[in-house]
């Protein structure tokens, strides 16, 4: 996810390197400098949460 929020890396924009809207870069600059390039930790990310136990609770 974008972090400024405008865009999700997922389907058509998934391997994208920058946000297309704000030029933002999708990885976190000093973790994948510290790391030399070998881990790419997104700026943020988004997590959902199935909807099946919380209706079936119901």
């Amino acid at each position: 996810m974008c972090v400024n929020s405008f865009l999700a890396y997922i389907s058509p924009f998934g391997n994208s390197e920058i946000c297309l809207c704000c030029t933002e870069p999708h990885y976190n600059q000093v973790k994948l400098a510290q790391s030399r390039g070998s881990k790419k930790i997104p700026h943020q990310m988004f997590h959902t949460r199935p909807l099946d136990p919380q209706i079936q609770a119901l």
